[in-house]
């Protein structure tokens, strides 16, 4: 599954999953293979790129489905009400999840 698939069915996710992408030498895209896995109790206080080793190898943190949803709903109360397409809200992750901060559009 790609970046965009796990996105465009982010409400079909628990909240408390967490969204791992392949490491990529470039950049994360739309097309990143991505894995939506849920933590054990004992993996939510380990270092993300252990576990990400053992139970997703060749990925690393992207961000938690809650982040995700989350993003959803901030940019409808910033845009009136009206909800992203999934284009602009798995670009709107990526740019979050690279720079801790919704980018400049997100405002729009």
């Amino acid at each position: 599954m790609n970046l965009f698939d796990v996105i465009a069915g982010i409400e079909s996710f628990d909240e408390e999953a967490t969204i791992f992408v392949e490491n990529e030498p470039n950049k994360i895209s739309s097309q990143s293979e991505a894995e939506v896995i849920y933590l054990s109790d004992g993996e939510l206080y380990e270092d993300l790129a252990v576990v990400a080793e053992r139970r997703c190898k060749g990925k690393s943190y992207f961000l938690e489905v809650s982040i995700v949803l989350e993003i959803n709903e901030d940019w409808a109360a910033n845009h009136y009400g009206i909800f992203p397409t999934r284009e602009q809200l798995v670009a709107c992750a990526i740019y979050y999840a690279e720079f801790d901060s919704y980018p400049r559009e997100f405002f729009n």
